[in-house]
């Protein structure tokens, strides 16, 4: 292989400790895109999770008679809003990298929508 022109643009730099190998991206600084439909899905998710979560605290202060209602929201309110604000902060910590390589490392962590 030549050493003129290397098939990968990564370079292993060995001088931060000795059992730590940090990989730099010596390529263009090309930013890879963020993916559309999961970040759709992600602020979708907060939106539910944040109307469900306010309209259990609307059942269960203004409805006496049933008090179960406002804890199903509630519920569903939390399962739907956890998992919309972890991915909303993860698109957002990959919109704000520095370096190509740093917001790749975030994007590999949010599942792909097909």
């Amino acid at each position: 292989m030549n050493e003129e022109n290397p098939r990968y643009n990564f370079e292993i730099n060995d001088e931060i400790c000795e059992g730590d190998i940090k990989i730099e991206y010596i390529g263009p600084q090309v930013f890879p895109k963020i993916p559309i439909k999961p970040m759709l899905a992600a602020i979708f998710l907060l939106i539910c999770g944040i109307v469900l979560t306010l309209m259990g605290f609307i059942e269960e202060f203004t409805n006496f008679e049933e008090p179960s209602r406002g804890i199903a929201f509630w519920v569903l309110g939390s399962l739907t809003l956890t998992p919309g604000l972890y991915f909303s902060i993860q698109f957002y910590r990959a919109y704000r990298a520095k370096t190509p390589a740093e917001r790749m490392t975030v994007l590999r962590n949010i599942p792909d929508i097909n």
